[in-house]
């Protein structure tokens, strides 16, 4: 590989066009930047933030993640404000700074040329400009990181005092880096490699020294981060969730590949063409790279060994961090490439490397490699930021759209948190209590945190006086999965409409004012054991024969009119045997084989995992509710169950309480279709 001592443009020249270039990424970056609404990581971010800075680390929104972005983002408020431009402008400042940062660590290890172009594509790559236009800590940890590995590499050449400068700042930037995202520890393992390599190859009278200072940084990096660790223990080990699917590695490598080049905000079609060009311009760079060495050898060069090093370091920056975080998604499968985005300052400057290589072999290549970059980064740019394909959560339309539709008199439940409080001024974002009183002339809205077996109660509450609820559901939700909000408002309800929006659904009901829920009156034990899976312990069930609103004693009925709800509730539990998502399927089937309605739907436990990951004393409740089909003949049904695996569809064998075992469905009861003025009243 040719250094920048090879090929290289003035000074004065280099920092030219590094400033045009800090000057289009900023311009990128401010470009659209509140357009979009803030959404749930923001607003996450926005709340946490708002609070006082003695409070943040402690607060329990911080699951997974270490307190200084939320810091910075504190006082960041405090002085530019809360509206959307402001609050994200912190990050596409930090944006900005990566790619200047990325300029200095590209011409300290490779020459100017390499330098300008790294930075060329880190202040074009879409990923980098979405990040740096979101409220979220990714855009810091970047620069973080970046920084580290500049003084990094800045530490390992020196052999001067002044080095502990260096050393300094490496130890200072990367407690930050995991201070900021934990996952930056997967570069910092690439950092001690290097660390490592690099001394073991150092002439013996240098190494105690390098290591010395090696030693010193990382006790300085512990010492730094010891106050959060204790807070990390607690979080990190038992952060998981099974219900969750490993990519496989090539659908791993690939995902991150694209995201962190041509980004994945874009169509198919385009983004298999640029990765053609980019792996065109790669295999030519490597290429011009191996003529360049044959020659400097052929000439006796000297410069192949500090070549050798400027691979190691971005190759291993890149490369392990990526190995060891799919070694962690083996255990707990949460993937998504920005989790691991700390790598793409390596790819980034690795890429403007082998444009360099370009550049050095012939201008003229050089000149089509850069030209060709652009040509598939300006339109991933343009497809990222003006595609509404690709655009977030519509919560501005949700509410506007809430505060035409309803009136002081009706309830807005929500199932998350974030970011509906942004928008919306009356609106308690607590697990617990009721919305405020004001503002008066809007309804009031309130986050419903649903614990299947008090939600009954809560909706009680919350709902007393109320004629009409609005359920708002976003589109990534895991808050109700088991659909018990909709089972009970359906129950003693009725749906009027479906309203759909960006990233959210509303769901609108009539109720009575004085409705009182009830999940099920008394469930009554059954005992039947499907597949030696899962046990079906007791149910209840009931139907509703009159429409629009009813109390609890009309949906306990044993008739039921057509297009009126028919319900059950179940209470399983799991005898540990299972090894795939199970799921229920309740029917109501006439004596002639007619089918009236089904409800199918997995089973679920009280934190919303599939069947295989329940515990020993999980016996949690299923609802199922259906509209009887309005053209079913009137006369006697029976409910059957059928329990079956979801990927192969294949029925299991049930046991009754006898131990007998049974192929068909299994028959729990019987209800009665009757023409809706024969219904109860």
């Amino acid at each position: 590989m040719a250094t920048g001592d090879d090929f290289s443009i003035p000074r004065r020249r280099a920092l030219l066009l590094v400033g045009l270039v800090l000057l289009a990424a900023l311009a990128i970056r401010l470009v659209n930047l509140d357009s979009q609404d803030i959404w749930w990581d923001e607003a996450r971010n926005i709340d946490v933030a708002r609070r006082p800075v003695l409070d943040i680390a402690s607060s329990p929104e911080l699951d997974i993640h270490p307190p200084v972005y939320f810091y910075f983002l504190h006082g960041w408020m405090q002085l530019a404000g809360e509206s959307a431009f402001a609050i994200r402008l912190l990050s596409a400042f930090f944006g900005v700074l990566t790619v200047a940062v990325l300029y200095q660590l590209g011409r300290t290890v490779s020459g100017r040329v390499a330098g300008v172009l790294g930075a060329l594509v880190a202040a074009l790559v879409p990923f980098a400009i979405g990040e740096a236009q979101e409220a979220r800590m990714y855009t810091m940890g970047l620069a973080w990181v970046s920084l580290a590995g500049w003084r990094l590499w800045r530490a390992m050449r020196s052999e001067a005092s002044s080095g502990w400068r260096d050393w300094a700042g490496f130890c200072l930037f990367s407690s930050l880096a995991i201070l900021t995202h934990y996952s930056t520890l997967f570069v910092l393992a690439a950092f001690a490699v290097f660390v490592v390599l690099r001394w073991g190859s150092a002439p013996r009278g240098r190494r105690f020294d390098l290591g010395l200072r090696g030693v010193l940084s990382g006790i300085g990096i512990l010492i730094l981060c010891l106050p959060q660790a204790t807070i990390a223990w607690r979080q990190i080990p038992g952060y998981r969730n099974p219900n969750l699917t490993v990519p496989s590695l090539s659908e791993y490598l690939g995902r991150c590949w694209q995201a962190f080049s041509v980004g994945l905000n874009v169509s198919p079609q385009r983004a298999e063409t640029s990765q053609w060009v980019f792996a065109g311009l790669v295999l030519l760079g490597l290429g011009m790279m191996f003529v360049s060495a044959v020659r400097a050898r052929g000439d006796g060069g000297q410069r192949g060994p500090r070549a050798r090093w400027v691979w190691a370091l971005l190759l291993l920056w890149f490369l392990l961090p990526l190995a060891l975080y799919y070694w962690v998604l083996l255990d707990r499968a949460t993937f998504d490439p920005r989790y691991i985005s700390f790598v793409a300052p390596a790819c980034w400057l690795l890429l403007g490397a082998l444009l360099a290589a370009l550049w050095k072999g012939s201008r003229f290549i050089g000149f089509a490699g850069t030209v060709a970059l652009l040509a598939v980064l300006v339109p991933a740019i343009q497809s990222d930021l003006g595609d509404p394909a690709y655009f977030r959560e519509d919560a501005r339309g949700l509410v506007s759209w809430l505060k035409a539709s309803s009136s002081p008199a009706d309830l807005i439940l929500v199932d998350q948190r974030y970011p509906f409080g942004f928008y919306y001024p009356r609106w308690n974002n607590e697990y617990h209590g009721t919305p405020p009183a004001g503002p008066a002339d809007v309804a009031p809205a309130q986050y419903l945190f649903v614990d299947i077996n008090q939600l009954d109660e809560r909706l009680t509450s919350l709902t007393a006086g109320s004629q009409r609820v609005f359920w708002v559901q976003w589109y990534k939700t895991d808050t109700d999965p088991r659909g018990a909000v909709d089972f009970l408002l359906r129950k003693f309800g009725t749906l009027r409409g479906e309203q759909g929006f960006r990233g959210y659904g509303v769901r609108t009901y009539t109720i009575s004012p004085d409705t009182v829920f009830e999940l099920a009156a008394e469930l009554l034990p059954v005992g039947l054991v499907f597949g030696d899976q899962v046990e079906l312990v007791s149910w209840d069930q009931g139907g509703r024969a009159t429409g629009g609103i009813a109390a609890v004693g009309s949906t306990q009925s044993a008739d039921v009119s057509p297009s009126q709800p028919a319900w059950a509730v179940a209470k399983w539990k799991s005898l540990g045997r299972a090894s795939d998502l199970i799921k229920a399927s309740l029917r109501l089937v006439a004596a002639g084989g007619e089918l009236a309605g089904q409800d199918d739907r997995p089973l679920l436990n009280d934190r919303h995992l599939s069947l295989p990951y329940w515990e020993g004393e999980d016996a949690p409740l299923n609802v199922y509710i259906f509209d009887v089909d309005p053209s079913a003949p009137l006369g006697q049904y029976s409910w059957q169950l059928v329990v079956y695996e979801a990927a192969t569809l294949a029925p299991l064998p049930w046991r009754d309480a006898a131990g007998e075992l049974h192929g068909e469905p299994a028959t729990l009861g019987q209800i009665h279709l009757v023409a809706a003025d024969s219904g109860l009243r």
